[in-house]
């Protein structure tokens, strides 16, 4: 979903015009992105925390020419989901962990690796 189909969706569920709605939104987002980049966390009960995290300076390298680079400190926005916003979908997009767990409880082994096949000495 995308910011323009937020703002439609909202704006169905509110009865609120989509003008009205994304003026909303962006007042949201300015506030967001005012706080959380001045280093104050904004904190949204059942959603998650944004936070400004700084980072060290550091040396890196160049993965195209592996030279070395010499990287300052740097300050950026991270988002930290909630607890219950990370169990709301029970893992949508994990490898399912229950498969492993059913085949070993049904006492389900493993099949054997094929033998490998002895190297020519030509």
């Amino acid at each position: 979903m995308n910011k323009t189909e937020l703002i439609k969706s909202v704006a169905n569920e509110t009865g609120l015009s989509v003008r009205d709605t994304t003026a909303a939104l962006n007042a949201v987002l300015g506030a967001i992105v005012k706080n959380a980049g001045s280093g104050k966390g904004v904190s949204l009960t059942g959603l998650g925390v944004f936070f400004l995290r700084h980072m060290p300076e550091r040396d890196t390298r160049n993965p195209m020419t592996g030279e070395k680079v010499h990287v300052g400190p740097s300050s950026v926005v991270r988002f930290r989901a909630s607890a219950a916003l990370r169990t709301s979908d029970k893992g949508a997009g994990k490898p399912a962990k229950t498969q492993k767990a059913d085949k070993k409880a049904a006492g389900a082994e493993k099949p054997a690796k094929p033998a490998k096949k002895p190297k020519s000495g030509k």
